[in-house]
């Protein structure tokens, strides 16, 4: 009984997922709270803080220098290491269907590269069904921009001078926040996912555009000869 149980808690088992990133206007480099003419003539590179959010299990925000690239190489690995998380907080387990909810981004959210790195967990098993869903216009107001806003106004009287220093800072918002576990990173090393991904030789279109039908992408069912594949792929990138 216990065992049948069990499947059935892990069959209905999903984990939401919501990425953003953060107003950059609020994280120019260096920060000081005493303004001078000086100061403020300073030209200040805005440092890209990216908030992660596994409802029920991790709230991260991951923290690149100025001249990292964000592109859908740099998302990957920070909702990878959010999945890491949640995969230790599930006793080494993760729910049955991932639903990742971000921007509808061309550069970085929605285009077929991200939806191969979908395509390929599932052909590894890693789940047996993963979700890629877009808000559409007028979603400002939802959980995920109501808690940043909260983030950045905690964090905004607070000085730094490096992105180490601003890794402290949003640790200490997650010390004192009562929304899940979570904690800080730096995201200026980065796997190489791309090529990860290249294998699985997929190229997709219409995913963005006039011609795009919905805001939804699922995988959860592959042809057979694709699933036949599966052992030639390693499991995690160099």
């Amino acid at each position: 009984m216990g065992v049948r149980l069990r499947d059935i808690q892990r069959s209905l088992s999903v984990v939401l997922i919501r990425a953003d990133g953060l107003d950059q206007a609020k994280h120019k480099c260096p920060r000081s709270m005493t303004k001078t003419h000086g100061f403020e003539a300073l030209l200040r590179p805005s440092l890209s803080v990216l908030m992660l959010w596994a409802q029920g299990h991790a709230l991260a925000f991951e923290i690149k220098d100025a001249d990292v690239y964000k592109n859908t190489n740099s998302n990957v690995e920070g909702i990878s290491r959010l999945l890491d998380k949640v995969y230790n907080n599930c006793n080494q387990a993760l729910p049955v269907h991932i639903c990742i909810v971000q921007d509808n981004c061309s550069r970085d959210c929605k285009n077929g590269l991200l939806l191969s790195w979908c395509v390929k967990l599932h052909l590894l098993q890693v789940c047996e069904r993963i979700s890629l869903q877009y808000p559409s216009k007028g979603h400002t107001h939802g959980p995920l921009d109501g808690l940043g806003g909260q983030a950045v106004t905690k964090c905004s009287a607070c000085e730094f001078s490096d992105a180490d220093s601003l890794v402290g800072i949003y640790d200490g918002f997650l010390q004192q926040s009562t929304v899940d576990g979570g904690a800080s990173f730096r995201g200026d090393e980065q796997a190489n996912w791309q090529s990860w991904w290249e294998e699985v030789g997929l190229v997709f279109s219409n995913l963005t555009g006039p011609k795009v039908r919905d805001h939804d992408l699922e995988r959860s069912r592959l042809p057979a000869s694709a699933c036949d594949n599966m052992a030639r792929f390693p499991t995690v990138p160099s």
